[in-house]
């Protein structure tokens, strides 16, 4: 489910360059460019608490540690790799 949410999200916004995370105007539209770090931080901390978390326990670079940590752990993923992509 996750890729295909990923792939209708990219077709949706016509992405195929640049931010993944990117706003959306009250029409629908996607947006040319992306989220600011501060938007980014409110939504994790919102979809965090209605995932019944502690949401002052997470962050916006909580996305990208737990890329690192996922890249890693799960899938095996060399460290220098995940530093120059991150």
């Amino acid at each position: 489910m996750p890729v295909r949410s990923l792939r209708a999200w990219l077709l949706k916004g016509a992405i195929t360059k640049g931010s993944l995370f990117r706003g959306i105007t009250r029409w629908g539209d996607v947006q040319d460019e992306a989220l600011s770090g501060q938007v980014q931080a409110l939504l994790v901390k919102k979809y965090a608490q209605l995932a019944g978390l502690d949401a002052t326990l997470f962050f916006g670079h909580s996305l990208r540690a737990g890329l690192a940590t996922s890249a890693s752990k799960v899938a095996g993923v060399d460290g220098r790799i995940i530093i120059k992509q991150t």
